[in-house]
């Protein structure tokens, strides 16, 4: 759709470093950032741009194909922009030219940006604002301070602005607070706002003139008569000297200004500070219009004074009902969850988990970090109305347990319920779809292929019993007889004639005779037979069905002479330590890569992933890539070093002497690994990855391999194309489980990853993911 809306899109850049045309970037985020994604009215997709130059402005402009627009006008047509920081999509100055069918915006920073139809995007924010409007109240505060002259001998040391700093800070959800500053006259400082750093900022106290107490209620009641009215209403007033009101409660008498802010439901806090303050009458004006009243003998008790006011009359969600402990407040589970694109959630108010994805709802819409959302809508008759909603933060869909749908559970990893085989992570970021490959999601074709394709057994090795057949090709054959009968010819020619240029045919015969004989010899090392020996040689054994063949363990080994020999596994236990594979002596070392690399003739990819556990540390090998006479494979081994270990320090010694590279040793426990390697060309049209392996060996491993014999220098055709066996088109998944590490050992690990960032690597709790090819 995003093509179907744009027949095109250009970006002009006034002021800029380098070639701005080339090196900036636009990707729809259709369904890969599901907040984006929802958007309410959105027209088309959503898309991000991204530029690593640098520039002063640049226009954007969308033109428009106005015979998909369906039921929006084109003069309803908005850009947004997505306010990560703030978590806010913001309203653009949009600039429409419907007879050219463009619409431009001018910005000085690129982001995720969409177009909507803005009658729908505003109308959501009228319904949402019912939601709020019809069931609580928040606070709206006006604080008035002193700045009289006798303020500079009660207030040396600038307690009135942290104490009001504080009353800010405290301020939740929809509060707004405005700032009213007064001596001889009052001055507006800050009309209503929910910006507390603004607000803050704004606060600075002076000390100079009278003390116009009367000045200072006239502009708060002034201006809390414009707020909306849901809002409660509240002036808190602190003054150190007389009150220019006539109030006496004792008598009475009520000054027609007090009078006024009582028939307003406004609410008058009073703070008397010093012995010259008149508290009678500052206690008068709060009890007539239901406030409280407090004195100070000094400014340092300020502080706990806007404290115990904030909390008396501060809303605070997570003070309301909640039954199922879930984290949201029952009424707003049943009257609706409003999040920053304008969609209304609704969960069930009895149920922690409504879709079962291991997250409570709390932890899908969260209650942190709530806010404020204002909206000015311009009505039929060109006046404004705001409109106010309390926005919650957009975590994951709490009634999809995959929210973006690419095969990670938004809170728990995926396992299958009958194998009890972990099949994918739980998803590091569950509203925006990670791994996108192949037309689809790395997980989810995984999750397939394992449900269909695990194996979990080893079977026996290949068998030996080889023909000429099985190391050169019929094909291969016939070449060389060829090739023999044509030497044979040429031979002829030259004890017939007296050829002048006889050596020149001679060079061309060893050089035919070179070429062939290389291509036998690669022949032979790519061949059945030879993938047989060396998997022999390597105890390498393929799983039951045939798919691949692994590395063994010893109770692979025990298991295997068991069932071979009939003889009783309790009997080979005095020789479980012996009957290993050779392998684990020779630990690893660069060395190993540099043998490999040749082995692949460079098309390999390896990385290591470095941790510590109690003062030993480890590294995870993991390699992928399309060995001589294995074929497509790739590995994950672990290993460590004890550098306290004289033994061990003495071989580490002498090896890194003779590769100049350090050396690990296999560990020598064993634990949960698995390991699968698909197929997946790197174009855009191809549809699926296709699995060489899926291999989760139901006993724990130090090593685990797989390497499949019938995927080797392999070519297929798609779309008309050749395509080789490359190692960026092959996708290795694995996963290793640390829980028999210590929580610091893990962190390490994670810091590793961070620090490094040349790994595509998911940690999630004591399982890493390790994955490979072009993600």
């Amino acid at each position: 759709r995003f093509r179907e809306y744009l027949r095109d899109f250009t970006r002009y850049f006034e002021e800029g470093t380098g070639n701005l045309q080339k090196t900036t970037t636009i990707e729809s985020v259709m369904n890969k950032d599901m907040l984006c994604t929802g958007v309410v009215g959105l027209v088309g997709e959503p898309f991000s741009i991204e530029t690593t130059s640098e520039y002063d402005k640049a226009t954007l402009t969308y033109v428009i194909d106005k015979s998909k627009l369906g039921d929006t006008k084109f003069d309803n047509l908005l850009f947004l922009w997505y306010d990560e920081k703030k978590d806010e999509f913001v309203e653009l100055e949009t600039i429409l030219d419907e007879e050219n069918s463009t619409v431009s915006i001018n910005t000085t920073h690129f982001s995720k940006y969409m177009l909507v139809d803005k009658k729908e995007w505003f109308d959501a924010w009228k319904r949402a604002s019912l939601y709020f409007e019809d069931d609580y109240e928040p606070l709206a505060a006006a604080i008035c301070y002193d700045c009289s002259g006798s303020m500079s001998g009660n207030d040396r040391n600038g307690y009135r602005k942290l104490a009001i700093d504080n009353f800010i800070d405290s301020m939740t959800l929809t509060d707004k607070t405005a700032l009213i500053s007064f001596e001889s006259i009052a001055k507006l400082v800050s009309g209503f706002s929910y910006d507390k750093e603004e607000l803050k900022r704004r606060v600075e106290p002076y000390n100079g003139g009278g003390t116009n107490v009367r000045s200072a209620i006239e502009e708060a009641v002034k201006q809390l008569s414009k707020v909306e009215h849901w809002y409660t209403r509240h002036i808190i007033l602190l003054s150190d000297g007389d009150v220019n009101l006539k109030i006496d409660l004792s008598k009475n008498v009520v000054d027609d200004l007090i009078k006024q802010a009582a028939e307003k439901n406004i609410k008058i806090h009073t703070i008397g500070l010093g012995s010259d303050a008149d508290n009678q009458k500052l206690k008068d004006c709060a009890t007539y219009t239901g406030g409280d009243s407090f004195t100070a003998a000094t400014a340092e008790e300020l502080d706990a004074i806007y404290k115990d006011l904030s909390k008396k009359n501060h809303f605070d969600l997570k003070t309301l009902p909640d039954k199922d402990k879930d984290g949201l407040p029952d009424e707003f589970e049943v009257s609706g969850l409003v999040i920053s694109n304008a969609q209304i959630f609704y969960t069930d108010p009895e149920v922690q988990d409504c879709d079962g994805d291991g997250l409570f709802d709390g932890q899908e819409i969260s209650i942190d970090n709530i806010r404020s959302q204002y909206k000015a809508v311009k009505d039929s008759d060109g006046f404004y109305t705001t409109y106010n909603s309390v926005v919650f933060k957009y975590i994951a869909d709490a009634w999809n347990e995959d929210t973006d749908g690419d095969g990670m559970l938004d809170g728990k990893p995926c396992i299958d319920i009958t194998s009890g085989i972990v099949l994918a992570p739980t998803d590091p970021e569950p509203s925006n779809g990670n791994y996108k490959i192949a037309n689809g999601y790395l997980f989810k074709s995984h999750k397939e292929s394992m449900k269909n394709n695990a194996q979990t057994k080893l079977g026996d090795y290949l068998k030996l019993d080889l023909e000429l057949e099985d190391f050169v090709s019929v094909e291969m054959q016939k070449e060389i007889e060829e090739g023999i009968e044509k030497d044979r010819q040429i031979q002829e020619l030259l004890d017939s004639y007296d050829i002048w240029f006889e050596d020149i045919i001679e060079e061309e015969r060893d050089e035919q005779k070179k070429a062939l004989l290389y291509k036998l010899l690669f022949n032979i090392i790519r061949s059945n037979g030879s993938a047989t020996i060396g998997s022999n040689l390597l105890m390498f054994r393929q799983d039951v069905a045939g798919d691949a063949l692994h590395s063994q363990t010893n109770a692979d080994i025990v298991e295997y002479i068991s069932t071979k020999y009939g003889i009783p596994a309790e009997k080979l236990i005095p020789f479980y330590n012996k009957l290993n594979t050779w392998q684990i002596l020779g630990g690893y070392n660069q060395f190993y890569d540099d043998v490999f690399k040749w082995g692949t003739n460079d098309n390999m990819y390896a990385n290591n992933l470095y941790f510590s556990d109690n003062g030993i540390k480890y590294v995870l090998w993991y390699w992928r890539g399309d060995y001589l006479n294995l074929g497509a494979g790739s590995e994950i081994g672990l290993y460590y070093r004890n550098d306290s270990n004289p033994v061990q320090n003495a071989i580490s010694t002498g090896v890194e002497k003779i590769i100049g590279d350090e050396h690990w040793f296999s560990t020598d426990f064993k634990i949960p690994m698995t390991l699968s390697l698909y197929w997946a060309p790197f174009l855009p049209s191809a549809d699926k990855m296709y699995p060489l392996y899926n291999w989760a060996p139901e006993n724990p491993q130090w090593w685990i391999t797989g390497f499949d014999p019938n995927w080797k220098n392999k070519v297929d055709c798609i779309n008309g194309m050749d395509w080789p066996l490359m190692k960026e088109n092959l996708i290795m998944i694995g996963s290793v489980d640390l829980s028999q590490f210590s929580e610091d050992a893990i962190d390490s690990l994670r810091n590793y990853v961070d620090r490094e960032k040349t790994h595509k690597i998911i940690i999630d709790g004591n399982t890493v993911w390790i994955l490979g090819g072009h993600l």
